[in-house]
C-alpha cells in the first residue's frame, strides 16, 4: 500500500510541475508557451506515466486541430513538443484510445504525404518539418501498445500509406538525420524494438561474436510479436522497401555507417518478417500479378479517406493483402536475389568502413537463420558475401562471418546438406568460369574479393570438395581457371627478382666446401625452412600480394580435401602435353602442381587440420608424388615452359626445382629410394649458366640434404660418389649430354670434398685430353678446370693447415665436439692424411731430391694443378676479336693453382717460366677486364715467386704499365664524373697501385724506377679524376721512400716556382730549364715535395 502511496504522491508532484505550462499552452498556444513546456518535460525523469501522457496531449492535439496552415512555424514548435513528450513515454505503454491514436496517426501521415499537406492548406513540407513528424511518428509506434498497433494493422491501406510516406521521405531527402529517422520509423511500425535496433547497429556488443549471440540476433530480428502477425500485411510492401533501401544503399557509397546499417536491418526485417517460416508449400497456387495490381488500385483509389474514413470491412482488408502463394513466394525470391547481389557486390568493397562491413555480415547472417528455406535463390548470394568477409582484414568483421557460415553448414548438414553442396559446386563452377574474365578486367580490390570468394566456397565445402576432384568437367574449369590466372611474367626486371638470398627463408646453414670462384664465397642456404615454397613469383594480371595468398589457398584447399590421384592425374596429363609442344603454361602448371601437393602435405593454410576420411595411407601419397618427381624429372627436365623465349626457360627450370623441392620435403625418408637419379640431375641444375637457376638449385640440394639426414652438401655427395662418377664419365663420351656431365663435374667441384677427387681423376683426364686434342667446347671444359682450381686451392695443404689453427684457435671444446660431430674412426683418418700431407710438402720445400735432378715428390691435390697450369699457357692468348670470358677464366685457374703450388717452388716456378710471355701479353689486352685480372695475377705471382720474377718484371712489366699509363692518362683527362665507375677507371687505379706495390716488395733500383714514376706524373693533374688522383699521390707517396732525390727532381719540373729544398743539397747547384708553371699541379704536387724533404 506504501508504494501505491509513493507512485501517486510522485505522479501528483509531476502533474504540479507540467501543470502551469500545459494550461498556458492550451490558453495561448505560443513559441514561448511550448519552450516552457519542452523544459518542464526535459526536467521531468525519463518514463512519464500514461495518464500524465494524456494529460499533456490534450492541449498539443487542440491547437494541432486549431491551427491548420495558418501559421506553419508554430506548427513546427508544436511537432517539437509532442516528439519530446512522446519519446518520454515507456516504450509499449502509451494507452491511449484508439480515437486518438488513429488522430495522431492520421495527421502525421498526411504531414509526411506532399499532395495531402498541400490540400489540406499545410504547404509542401520543408525538411525541418519533415524531420519532426518522422521523430514524432517513430516515437508514436515505438510507446503505443499492443492492442493499439494490433488494430492498426487491421488497416492495411493506412498502413501501406504509412509506409509510401516513410519511402517518400526516404528518397527525397538528403540529410542523414532525416533518412536515419525515416529508416527508424519504418523498423518501429514492423515492431522492432529499440534494444534490438541497438544490438544490430550499436558500436558495442560481443554477443555477435559468439555462436549462440549469432543465434540469439537472428531470432529477436525476424520476431513477430503480435498474434496476428504482420507479415502477412508488410508482404504486400516488400517490393517497395526492399527497392527503395536498395537504391538508398548502393548508389550513394558515402552513407556512413550508421544510415548503412538501418537500412540494412530495414531490408532484413521487412523479408524476414514477410518470408520467415512460410515455404513453398505451405501455401497454394494464386495469381500473385493480378493481386498486386488490386492491391495498388485499391490504394490509388482513396489514399485520403484511408487514414482517417471508416475501417473497411474485414473482406476488403483480406483482398488488399498479397497471397503469399508458391508463385508469388517463386518470384520474390528471384527478385530479392537480384536487389541482395546487387547489394553484397557493392557493399562488401565500399561499405562504411569495418562496422558497415560487419553490418552485412549481420544482414547476411539473419536472412540465412531466418528465411533459409524460402530464399533459394538469395541463400547462394549471401553465402558469397560471408565468404568473402570471412577474409576481411578486420576481426571483428571476419569472426562473424566464420561463424555464420559454421552454424549455416552445421544447419545444413543435418536437414539438407546435399541441397547446400550441389548449390556450392554450382556457383563454383560458374565463378570459376569467369574467373580468368574478372582477373583481367578488373582492379585489385575486386580481384581479391573474387578469390576470397572462390578459396571460401572450398573451405565452405570441405571434404565435400572430393567431388569436384572426381568430376571432370568442375576439375577441368577450375584448374584451368586456375592457371590461366597464375600466367606468369617472364621479362628480365621480374627474372632478377626471381630468387634472392632474402627469399630462401631465415634458417640458413653454411655448406661446407663451397666454392669461393665466380659463384661466391660460402653460400647461405635454406634447411628445414617451415615454408616449403621460397621462390618469389610475378604475375601478369595482377600486383596484389594477396590474391597471389588466396589462389595458393585454393591449391592447398583443392590439395587437402579432393582425390590427390586423379587431381594431379590431371595435371600432370596436361603438363606433359604443354610441354611437349611448347605452347601451353607449363610454368604455370607447376606452380599449381606445387600449391596443391603443399596441401596435401598439410602445409599452408590447412595446417593443423585433420586428414579427411578419404585421404589415402602415407604409402599412397608417396607413390604419388613419386609420380610427380619421375614426369617433372624426366623428358620435360630443362625443357622450357612455353613460347616465353629464355627468360620463360630460365623461369621454367627454377619451378621445376621448386616443385622437387616440395615432393622431396613430402616424401621424407622414402626419397632415399630416388637420391642416386636426383642427385645428378640436381648437381647439373646447380651447374647451369643462369645464377637464378642455380641458386633454386642450391636451396633444392639444400633440402635434400637435410631430408636424407646428411651432415652437409659434401657428405651427399661422397655418399654417392660411386654414381656419379659412372654417369659423369658415360656422359662425357656421349655428345648429347656431355654438357649435362660438365655441370654436374662443376658442381661436385664446387661442393665436394677432398674425397671426391681420386674418383673424379679419370674424367678430369678425360677433360684434360680434349684440350690437348683442341676439340670444340674449350669454354665449358675451362668452366669445370677453374671450379676444380678453386677445389684445389681449398683442399691444399696450406688452405686446411690455416682453416686448422683457427678451428684449434677455438680451444678443446670445438675439438671435443668435432669428435661428436663426426664417428672416431672418420676423424682419425682426416688427421694422419692431413699430416702426410704436409711432411710431402716439407720435403717438396727443402728440396729433398736426388741427385739426378728427379721431379718433387707431389700430393694428388698438387699434381692436379700442376696438369692445369701446364694447359693455360696454351689458352691464355687470344685474338682482339674473341670474347673475354676464356682469358677470364684461364687466369682464374693460374690464380687458384699458383696459391696451391705456392708451397712447392720446385714444380711452381717452371711453369711459371713458361706461362709468363702469356702473361705479358694479357697486361696489355684491349679488355680492359682482362687487363685488371692479370695485373691481380702479377700481384700473387710477386707475392708467391719474389725474387724469381723481379727481372722480369722490371724488363717486361715496367714498360707495359707505363705505355698504357701514359695512353690512358690521355682518355681520362677532362673527362665526366661518371668516368670514375668505368672499368678504364679501375684499371688505371689498379695500375698506378701496381706500381707502388711492386716497387717496394721486389725493391726495385732508382735507375728502373723513373720511367714508372715520369708515367704517374699527369694523374696529378687537376682536370683527372679525383680517385685517379688520390690513387696516384699514394702511389707517389710510397716511392718517395725508394728515391726521394728522383721524386723532387720529376716533381720540381712541373712547378718550378715551388720553393720546397730539395732532400739533398747537391741538387741545388742544378740548374733548370726556365719553363712556365702550369696551375692544374698547384694543389698536388707541393704536398708530395714537402715529403721528399722529411727523407734527406
Amino acid at each position: 500500500m506504501s508504494a501505491e502511496v509513493a507512485a501517486d504522491e510522485a505522479a501528483r508532484k509531476l502533474f504540479l510541475q507540467l501543470k502551469p505550462s500545459c494550461v498556458e499552452v492550451l490558453r495561448s498556444c505560443s513559441a514561448e508557451s511550448l519552450g516552457r513546456l519542452d523544459e518542464a518535460l526535459r526536467r521531468l525523469p525519463p518514463r512519464i506515466p500514461p495518464p500524465l501522457m494524456e494529460y499533456v496531449l490534450f492541449p498539443l492535439r487542440t491547437w494541432l486541430r486549431r491551427l491548420g496552415g495558418s501559421d506553419r512555424v508554430l506548427l513546427e514548435h508544436l511537432l517539437c513538443s509532442l516528439s519530446l513528450l512522446l519519446s518520454r513515454a515507456a516504450p509499449g505503454q502509451l494507452s491511449l484510445s484508439w480515437d486518438v491514436f488513429q488522430e495522431l496517426f492520421a495527421f502525421l501521415s498526411m504531414l509526411l504525404d506532399g499532395q495531402m499537406s498541400q490540400a489540406a492548406g499545410l504547404g509542401a513540407p520543408s525538411e525541418e518539418r519533415t524531420l519532426q513528424a518522422l521523430r514524432c511518428l517513430k516515437s508514436l509506434f515505438l510507446s503505443a501498445t499492443e492492442s493499439s498497433v494490433s488494430q492498426l494493422y487491421q488497416n492495411v491501406p493506412a498502413v501501406g500509406h504509412c509506409v509510401s510516406v516513410l519511402l517518400a521521405a526516404l528518397g527525397s531527402c538528403e540529410g542523414r538525420e532525416v533518412r536515419s529517422t525515416a529508416l527508424g520509423g519504418l523498423l518501429a511500425l514492423s515492431g522492432l524494438a529499440e534494444e534490438d535496433i541497438t544490438l544490430f547497429t550499436g558500436v558495442g556488443g560481443d554477443i555477435e561474436d559468439t555462436a549462440d549471440g549469432l543465434r540469439s540476433l537472428a531470432g529477436r530480428v525476424g520476431r513477430e510479436r503480435l498474434r496476428e502477425g504482420r507479415g502477412e500485411v508488410l508482404a504486400s510492401f516488400l517490393p517497395g522497401v526492399t527497392t527503395t533501401t536498395t537504391k538508398l544503399l548502393t548508389s550513394q557509397p558515402n552513407l556512413g555507417q550508421g544510415i548503412l546499417n538501418l537500412g540494412l536491418l530495414v531490408w532484413t526485417r521487412y523479408v524476414s518478417l514477410s518470408l520467415s517460416g512460410v515455404t513453398h508449400e505451405e501455401t497454394g497456387d494464386v495469381d500473385y500479378v493480378k493481386r498486386a495490381a488490386e492491391l495498388v488500385e485499391g490504394v490509388r483509389a482513396e489514399p485520403q479517406a484511408t487514414p482517417t474514413g471508416p475501417a473497411p470491412s474485414n473482406t476488403s482488408r483480406r483482398d488488399l493483402r498479397v497471397e503469399r502463394s508458391r508463385n508469388w513466394m517463386r518470384e520474390t525470391d528471384r527478385k530479392l536475389a537480384l536487389l541482395a547481389g546487387k547489394m553484397g557486390g557493392v557493399l562488401v568493397t565500399v561499405g562504411g568502413g569495418w562496422r558497415g562491413r560487419r553490418g552485412v555480415v549481420l544482414w547476411a547472417h539473419c536472412l540465412l537463420g531466418n528465411c533459409h528455406r524460402t530464399l533459394v535463390s538469395v541463400a547462394p548470394v549471401l553465402l558469397e558475401v560471408l565468404l568473402t568477409l570471412s577474409h576481411d582484414g578486420y576481426s571483428l568483421v571476419s569472426r562473424p562471418a566464420l561463424l555464420s557460415l559454421e552454424l549455416f553448414s552445421a544447419q545444413h548438414s543435418r536437414e539438407e546438406g546435399g541441397e547446400l553442396v550441389s548449390v556450392l559446386q554450382e556457383r563454383l563452377y560458374s565463378l570459376s568460369s569467369s574467373l580468368p574474365r574478372l582477373m583481367r578486367q578488373h582492379d585489385d580490390t575486386r580481384k581479391v574479393s573474387v578469390m576470397q570468394l572462390l578459396a571460401g566456397y572450398l573451405k565452405l565445402l570441405g571434404p565435400h570438395a572430393v567431388t569436384l576432384t572426381l568430376s571432370p568437367p568442375h576439375l577441368s574449369h577450375l584448374t584451368q581457371a586456375l592457371v590461366q590466372t597464375l600466367e606468369l611474367e617472364t621479362t628480365p626486371p621480374h627474372l632478377t627478382e626471381l630468387q634472392s638470398l632474402d627469399s630462401v627463408g631465415d634458417n640458413v646453414v653454411i655448406v661446407e666446401g663451397q666454392s669461393s670462384g665466380p659463384r661466391g664465397n660460402k653460400k647461405e642456404v635454406p634447411q628445414d625452412s617451415e615454408d616449403w615454397w621460397t621462390i618469389s613469383l610475378h604475375f601478369k594480371h595482377f600486383r596484389h600480394r594477396r590474391v597471389e595468398e588466396l589462389v595458393r589457398d585454393c591449391c592447398h584447399l583443392l590439395g587437402f580435401f579432393g582425390s590427390l590421384r586423379p587431381l594431379l592425374d590431371h595435371l600432370l596429363e596436361r603438363y606433359y602435353v604443354a610441354t611437349g609442344d611448347g605452347g601451353g603454361r607449363g610454368s604455370e602448371l607447376l606452380v599449381v602442381i606445387g600449391y596443391v601437393l603443399m596441401g596435401a602435405g598439410g602445409r599452408g593454410c590447412v595446417r593443423g587440420r585433420d586428414r579427411p576420411s578419404h585421404a589415402g595411407s602415407r604409402e599412397d601419397l608417396c607413390g604419388v608424388v613419386g609420380e610427380v618427381v619421375d614426369l617433372v624429372t624426366g623428358e620435360g627436365w630443362k625443357r622450357g615452359g612455353g613460347g616465353g623465349g629464355a627468360g620463360s626457360s630460365v623461369l621454367h627450370q627454377c619451378l621445376q626445382l621448386q616443385v622437387v623441392a616440395v615432393c622431396v620435403h613430402l616424401l621424407g625418408g622414402a626419397v632415399s629410394g630416388r637420391l642416386e637419379g636426383l642427385v645428378y640431375q640436381l648437381l647439373s641444375m646447380r651447374g647451369s649458366p643462369h645464377p637464378q637457376v642455380s641458386l633454386q638449385a642450391l636451396s633444392t640440394l639444400s633440402c635434400l640434404t637435410s631430408t636424407t639426414g646428411a651432415r652437409s652438401l659434401s657428405r651427399l655427395i661422397s655418399e654417392n660418389a660411386d654414381y656419379l662418377v659412372n654417369s659423369v664419365c658415360l656422359g662425357l663420351r656421349s655428345h648429347t649430354h656431355s654438357h649435362e656431365s660438365l655441370q654436374v663435374l662443376q658442381a661436385v667441384m664446387d661442393h665436394g670434398s677432398e674425397e671426391v677427387l681420386p674418383l673424379m681423376r679419370d674424367s678430369i683426364d678425360e677433360l684434360l685430353l680434349s684440350l690437348d686434342l683442341q676439340l670444340a667446347g674449350n669454354e665449358g671444359v675451362w668452366s669445370v678446370l677453374r671450379s676444380l682450381a678453386a677445389a684445389l686451392h681449398r683442399w691444399s695443404p696450406e688452405t686446411v693447415k690455416k682453416e686448422g689453427v683457427e678451428t684449434r684457435g677455438g680451444g678443446c671444446h670445438d675439438d671435443r665436439r668435432g669428435c661428436e660431430d663426426e664417428d672416431f674412426s672418420g676423424y682419425f683418418k682426416s688427421l694422419r692424411r692431413r699430416r702426410e700431407e704436409e711432411e710431402v710438402d716439407d720435403e717438396g720445400e727443402g728440396g729433398t731430391v736426388d741427385e739426378g735432378g728427379s721431379e718433387p715428390v707431389l700430393s694428388p691435390v698438387e699434381r692436379a694443378a700442376v696438369d692445369i697450369l701446364e694447359r693455360c699457357p696454351h689458352y691464355l692468348p687470344s685474338s682482339p676479336s674473341s670474347s673475354p670470358s676464356l682469358p677470364l677464366t684461364v687466369l682464374d685457374c693460374l690464380h687458384h693453382c699458383l696459391h696451391c703450388l705456392s708451397h712447392t717452388h720446385r714444380a711452381l716456378l717452371p711453369l711459371v717460366h713458361k706461362v709468363w710471355p702469356s702473361l705479358l701479353l694479357r697486361l696489355s689486352d684491349p679488355a680492359h677486364l682482362v687487363a685488371l685480372k692479370a695485373l691481380e695475377l702479377l700481384w700473387d705471382l710477386c707475392e708467391v715467386c719474389g725474387d724469381f720474377i723481379r727481372r722480369r718484371v722490371v724488363k717486361g712489366v715496367w714498360p707495359v704499365i707505363a705505355q698504357s699509363l701514359t695512353r690512358l692518362a690521355e682518355g681520362s683527362r677532362g673527362s665526366a664524373a661518371v668516368y670514375q665507375y668505368s672499368v678504364a677507371c679501375k684499371l688505371q687505379m689498379k695500375m698506378l697501385d701496381t706500381v707502388a706495390v711492386l716497387s717496394v716488395k721486389l725493391q726495385v733500383s732508382s735507375s728502373d724506377l723513373e720511367t714508372l714514376a715520369a708515367a704517374c706524373l699527369p694523374y696529378l693533374s687537376r682536370h683527372q679524376p679525383q680517385r685517379l688522383v688520390n690513387t696516384c699521390q699514394s702511389s707517389l707517396t710510397a716511392l718517395v721512400n725508394s728515391d726521394p732525390d728522383l721524386l723532387w727532381l720529376l716533381l720540381h719540373q712541373l712547378v718550378p716556382t715551388a720553393t720546397t729544398p730539395p732532400p739533398h743539397p747537391s741538387l741545388l747547384t742544378y740548374k733548370f730549364p726556365k719553363l712556365s708553371c702550369s696551375e692544374e699541379f698547384a694543389d698536388t704536387v707541393p704536398p708530395l715535395l714537402k715529403m721528399t724533404r722529411e727523407y734527406q
